[in-house]
């Protein structure tokens, strides 16, 4: 019976003796039957006592060869009979190899598998043979090799990242990439910045109208184009897309232009067009009513009054009717002035109806205008007329005053030096209000009873020869005053 103390070995081939019967050499032994080496540092060496971080990272698995060259976890069955068979030639083998192990031929597993690692570049001689199958002993070639299910069912199949490319489509990852970024192709993207933008620049002539909230569609659909042109292009420097790198800028450019440019240029010219339109509607309208006051005159002999005014039985005065009354029928609308009561005062009931008609001649289309109270229509024009303190003392202004039958003769200053009537945008009056008529007492848009425009910037005026001037805001009002007198001598 062997000595308790001893400890006996198991080499890794079967073969047991007692550690006393050869020389160790550290914790390392070999057997004297096999002569295979082994570690002495347990009690029951196993072949898959030790591995190696390269092991676990070259591994093969099913007792393969590692890459690395190193042995295996356990010998092929006749590298061990040889062994057994030739003790001193296995334990040179052991010592000194003469032939190179070969090497693995299956795909990685374990941790390697995780780095990501594949097939070696390129496959020496060795590599290329058949692999025989540890179990069965058939051959399997390398072609028909496939992944064992262990590795499918452990997860860590790694593949290239560009696996899913879509060959169809080169210019984005296919949908099983997951790459959210880049499902929507860029190509398109660049070509909407660019639709965007002329979409942008059409919106643009919105700026034109007057209104403030015109300039918003333009501005939105601008600031789309800006954004998709920003995104096209972070896409084509991240992807590297093969794309045309010019759309992007140049739909970001027409959306700047949509942006900016309207309010810059378009609007001015806007306004510029409705000025224009608005001056020359104004210049036909007056020089229309210089017509009418001259058919008049004509055929009266005088200028008509600027507001006709009777006394009633309890001796109080009362307006009966304007000047611009006494023009109806001279600018073609005498189905009006003959339903006029010229008997009765102009805001009688009987002379509700013809008094509620708008008179074309009489308004500025583009500015803003509501019936009075009553519901008689409105005016844009006064005459000018009244009399003003000078340093000469009262003089009358204009052509038109109470009761007044102003003649050609009676202008002695001249007539393309004074002015007859005026543009107005404030407390419009009623066109039948005889006392339709004003006088320049201060500076133009000052008050409500003044002379001016809708803008506030100044106002037409109608002079004695049919032309029409207009004065700003900064003109002197002496001067404008001046300019009313018809028999100043100024």
């Amino acid at each position: 019976m062997p000595d308790s103390n001893n400890r006996n070995l198991t080499c890794p081939n079967g073969h047991t003796f007692g550690a006393d019967e050869l020389a160790t050499s550290g914790d390392n032994v070999r057997c004297p039957e096999c002569g295979v080496g082994f570690a002495t540092n347990s009690d029951k060496p196993s072949a898959r006592s030790a591995r190696s971080l390269w092991e676990v990272m070259g591994r093969t698995g099913g007792g393969e060869v590692l890459e690395t060259g190193s042995a295996s976890d356990s010998e092929s069955p006749d590298r061990a009979d040889e062994a057994a068979a030739n003790p001193d030639d296995a334990s040179a083998a052991i010592d000194s190899p003469e032939e190179d192990p070969p090497t693995a031929v299956d795909r990685p597993r374990g941790l390697w598998a995780m780095m990501g690692a594949g097939q070696p570049a390129s496959k020496s001689a060795a590599e290329e043979a058949d692999v025989c199958d540890e179990d069965s002993g058939d051959v399997v070639e390398d072609d028909d090799f496939e992944l064992a299910d262990d590795d499918e069912e452990d997860g860590w199949e790694v593949e290239s990242p560009l696996h899913d490319l879509d060959a169809a489509n080169p210019w984005r990852l296919s949908e099983e990439s997951g790459d959210d970024a880049s499902k929507q192709p860029s190509l398109p993207r660049g070509s909407g910045a660019v639709a965007a933008g002329i979409v942008s620049v059409l919106l643009a002539g919105l700026n034109l109208l007057p209104s403030f909230v015109a300039r918003i569609p333009a501005t939105a659909v601008g600031a789309y184009a800006l954004l998709l042109g920003y995104q096209t292009l972070g896409s084509n420097r991240r992807l590297q897309e093969p794309v045309p790198r010019i759309l992007a800028p140049v739909g970001m450019f027409l959306g700047l232009i949509g942006i900016f440019a309207g309010p810059a240029y378009l609007v001015e010219l806007g306004d510029s067009w409705r000025n224009r339109s608005t001056r020359e509607v104004i210049e036909s309208h007056l020089g229309s009513i210089h017509k009418a006051l001259n058919d008049y005159a004509i055929e009266n002999g005088h200028f008509p009054a600027g507001g006709t005014f009777a006394v009633d039985e309890e001796g109080l005065e009362v307006g009966m009717h304007s000047w611009m009354t006494s023009l109806l029928p001279y600018l073609g609308h005498s189905d009006v002035y003959d339903t006029i009561d010229q008997s009765k005062p102009w805001n009688d009931d009987a002379n509700s109806e013809p008094m509620s008609h708008s008179i074309p001649t009489f308004l500025i289309p583009s500015v803003p205008h509501e019936p009075t109270g009553r519901g008689f229509a409105t005016t844009h024009f006064a005459g000018v007329g009244g009399l003003i303190q000078t340093d000469q003392g009262l003089l009358p202004t204009g052509i038109f005053n109470k009761n007044s039958a102003i003649r050609i003769e009676d202008v002695t200053d001249g007539m393309s030096q004074t002015l007859i009537a005026g543009e107005i945008a404030r407390a419009l009056p009623a066109w039948g209000d005889p006392e339709n008529w004003r006088t320049i007492e201060g500076p133009l848009n000052q008050r409500l009873s003044s002379f001016g425009n809708a803008a506030g910037t100044g106002a037409h005026f109608l002079q004695g020869d049919g032309s029409v001037r207009f004065f700003s805001n900064k003109t002197s009002p002496e001067v404008l005053q001046k300019l009313t007198t018809r028999d100043a001598g100024d």
